[in-house]
């Protein structure tokens, strides 16, 4: 991902990040690393809820002025950016990138002949775009273009909480001193608000609908495929924190997981391919001749149905079947392999072009890890 470089040094506690053991690491990437040895379980960040940008499903969810009669109805990316748009926090708007590089926004020649999944996904989210433009209208169209590329590459989500439990605490409370004012028992009193406390609390805990939020800060954490770490809420405190995973010591970029995604995925929403992919998948066209063809391939094996029939075609021969898996592995790799350019520049179509590049190398690599431990062992 593409961003204009700021000119300026980033005050994580300005923002409202607290995290003492944190700072922002300028090189080869923007993001966060230790200042001193952290240890897993360590809590590393934590900002308050008030001072985050967010949306969810609860239907007291609060509009933007111009959109309140639709509010409800809009998807949550265009309530999101409609809330940053209309946030006043200058120092968080000048922390995040002032301008990006997505897939979505590359032409037909950029993309050329690209991987399947990831046209798809770019065509669905153009798509999805024009119709959120159109209804946010009330801002100007390149506002909103790059407030849905905030939202898309740095909002996390979550289970939703309603904003309102703190005054209805306050209610209960009320409610309790006016009873035992007006003669009523006072441990009658004490047991129904703790109940009513408690359902509140059973409530939010146990709703499946879900919030998404921008989070000053903690919108700087970089992903790693291999972290577990994902930033969550913490009700009783009312903010949003992350924990450590593992150790880090002093210098370490620290990261969280934006979830186990793909790299066609991770190319498409963030704008980056990462190497070795723990949860890499490359799909096979359903126009490719081997018996591969239409399939889903991961690290971790074949797909069932594409395991039954490499051995139907092989007689049920275990060795001959596992033979012909690994040679259409091989086969592929060889041809993603030769479509690498070993003489692209600095431009930006030629990133756009390394990236296209880097997610063939990341594919091709993907399927010699496969041949070759389809080589060493074979289960059907």
């Amino acid at each position: 991902m593409l961003i204009v470089a700021l000119a300026y040094a980033l005050d994580l506690q300005k923002l409202g990040l607290e995290a003492p053991r944190l700072r922002v690491r300028a090189n080869p990437v923007r993001g966060l690393e230790a200042s001193r040895h952290i240890r897993k379980g360590d809590e590393i960040a934590s900002v308050p809820r008030s001072l985050a940008i967010e949306v969810n499903d609860i239907p007291d969810d609060r509009g933007v002025e111009g959109l309140m009669n639709e509010w409800q109805r809009l998807p949550w990316e265009a309530r999101l950016a409609a809330r940053l748009l209309d946030s006043k926090s200058e120092d968080w708007r000048r922390s995040m990138p002032q301008t990006y590089d997505l897939p979505i926004d590359w032409d037909d020649d950029d993309l050329g002949a690209a991987y399947e999944p990831l046209a798809r996904a770019v065509d669905e989210q153009r798509r999805a775009r024009v119709s959120i433009e159109r209804k946010l209208g009330v801002f100007p169209a390149e506002e909103v273009r790059w407030a849905l590329a905030t939202v898309q590459t740095r909002s996390f989500s979550g289970r939703a909480t309603s904003r309102n439990r703190f005054f209805l605490a306050a209610f209960v409370a009320w409610l309790a001193v006016g009873y035992v004012g007006l003669g009523g028992d006072p441990a009658n009193a004490i047991q129904g608000a703790a109940c009513a406390a408690v359902a509140a609390v059973v409530s939010d805990v146990a709703s499946d609908q879900r919030r998404h939020v921008l989070a000053p800060g903690l919108d700087l954490l970089n992903h790693s495929g291999s972290c577990d770490a994902t930033v969550s809420y913490e009700y009783f405190a009312d903010r949003f924190a992350l924990v450590a995973d593992r150790d880090y010591d002093e210098g370490e970029e620290v990261f969280a997981s934006y979830g186990k995604k793909s790299n066609s995925d991770l190319l498409a929403t963030y704008g980056f391919v990462e190497k070795n992919n723990p949860h890499d998948t490359y799909v096979v066209p359903r126009s490719d001749t081997s018996i591969l063809a239409g399939a889903t391939l991961t690290r971790a094996g074949f797909p069932e149905a594409i395991a039954h029939r490499a051995l139907k075609i092989s007689g049920n021969d275990v060795d001959n079947a596992r033979a012909a898996l690994a040679r259409a592995c091989d086969d592929l790799a060889a041809r993603l392999e030769e479509d690498d350019d070993d003489e692209l520049g600095g431009s930006k179509k030629d990133h756009r072009k390394l990236l296209l590049q880097a997610l063939r190398d990341e594919h091709a690599t993907l399927l010699r890890d496969l041949a070759r431990t389809t080589r060493e062992s074979w289960t059907n």
